[in-house]
């Protein structure tokens, strides 16, 4: 008989899985030698850090004195360090009844009881003070004019000059009161005037001032220079429409005149010689002009709408600005930065542009109005902080120079009246820092 294996009696049946058996845990530490080998490995891969090297002392030399934040000589003797005490520190917090003192509406009703306690005492400075009582409309006085058909006019320092149609020239001190001690020019009552401009640069107590006018009638037009009753300069010229003065010198003035194949010149008055100016592509009248504040540069208005700037000491224009529409440039004005100059147009609009991108305006004080045609006058403050100007026939707005918005609207002529000039002028009013605007109609 086969004898029965152990194969044989577990054949088929599921095999049961031995699991390993558990080993021992090392409770061995590791030894010191194999820690020292260790550590030495380590030291071998890393490479120790370099000594920071000592900051060179700088050399003493005579006259000037080393600073170490900076890490430059200067000349002289190292300012002393002042140390703040801390009672330079603490600001100090304004209660409730100083900050009201200072506030123009909330403190009005005490002002002006205290002005009525001491009335007979009041001076000049609180009669100027009673006026800073704050508005919502513009306070209009209005004068009556020293001639009947104003042209134009040109005011400085108090002294206005007014362009009548006839020919003659008024010369005026304009006051709070009025007009007063008006002087005639007669400068010829055949022409037609076209621009009177006081001197911006002058030695003697008075300024000079310079008219232009068309020619006509087999007559050609002029140039003309008068301080108070003499005749100082006196140029015959085709048609001339504008002048501008010179900032720095006081015998030098531009003439936008169409006198033979020139459109702009510079003269000379007291040695009587003329820069004529180069050949622009915009063959059109010159209307209006502005000297930049270095003097050298002369920015043109024409007719066709076209501004180009001429520098003196070149032969051809520096460059072109043309209006985005059909319309004439009755003034210019240029900002002290010499980059921006506003331009207004004889539509009614008036735009400022910068001279380094000949493109669309930067800022649009009053938009165009072709229905309304004029000749439309600007003027800039000294602080050049606001514009003064009539955007059409009948109304004038003051707007802020920076940002463009339109801060009043000062007048509203009648319709049978025609503005027909502007100027700011912050003397012959208050003896505070106020803007003024004079304006002039015909009626």
């Amino acid at each position: 008989m086969a004898r029965k294996t152990d194969a044989g009696r577990d054949y088929g049946r599921p095999t049961k899985k031995r699991k390993p058996a558990k080993r021992a845990a090392a409770t061995n530490e590791p030894s010191a030698a194999f820690l020292a080998a260790l550590e030495a490995q380590r030291a071998s891969h890393t490479t120790p850090a370099p000594e920071p090297t000592p900051a060179p002392t700088p050399r003493a030399m005579p006259g000037f004195y080393y600073d170490a934040e900076q890490k430059k000589y200067f000349r002289g003797k190292p300012p002393a360090k002042t140390h703040l005490s801390l009672h330079k520190l603490v600001v100090s917090t304004p209660t409730a009844s100083s900050a009201r003192r200072f506030d123009g509406r909330s403190n009005v009703a005490t002002f002006l009881s205290m002005r009525q306690v001491r009335a007979e005492w009041t001076s000049r400075h609180d009669h100027d003070l009673a006026r800073l009582v704050w508005r919502k409309a513009p306070c209009i006085t209005s004068l009556l004019s020293p001639v009947y058909r104003p042209v134009d006019m040109a005011l400085a320092h108090g002294r206005l000059a007014v362009a009548d149609a006839t020919g003659s020239i008024a010369v005026c001190e304009l006051t709070e009161a009025g007009v007063q001690s008006s002087v005639e020019i007669a400068a010829d009552a055949a022409l037609q005037m076209t621009r009177v401009q006081w001197q911006r640069a002058y030695q003697s107590s008075t300024p000079a001032l310079g008219y232009t006018a068309l020619g006509g009638a087999n007559r050609p037009g002029f140039l003309r220079v008068h301080r108070e009753n003499t005749l100082l300069y006196n140029q015959a010229l085709q048609d001339a429409w504008c002048l501008a003065w010179h900032p720095h010198k006081s015998t030098h003035v531009a003439v936008g005149a169409t006198h033979k194949k020139a459109r702009a010149m510079v003269v000379d008055i007291e040695h009587n010689q003329r820069v004529r100016g180069p050949s622009s592509s915009a063959n059109s009248d010159v209307f209006a002009q502005a000297f930049l504040s270095c003097g050298q540069v002369l920015l043109n208005g024409t007719r066709s709408g076209v501004a180009w700037l001429w520098d003196l000491r070149a032969h051809t224009a520096c460059l072109q600005l043309n209006l985005p529409r059909a319309a004439s440039i009755s003034d210019v004005a240029i900002l002290r930065n010499d980059v921006s100059c506003i331009l207004g147009a004889r539509d009614g609009g008036i735009e400022r542009y910068d001279l380094r991108a000949l493109r669309a305006p930067v800022l649009t004080y009053a938009l165009p109005a072709p229905a309304q045609a004029h000749a439309t006058r600007l003027a800039v403050d000294a602080n050049e902080t606001v514009l003064c100007g009539h955007a059409s026939a009948h109304e004038v707005g003051l707007w802020d120079v920076d940002s463009g918005h339109l801060l009043s609207r000062a007048l509203q002529t009648p319709a049978d009246a025609q503005l027909v000039g502007v100027a700011l002028d912050a003397t012959c009013a208050w003896r505070v820092r106020r803007h003024f605007c004079f304006l002039l109609e015909e009626y």
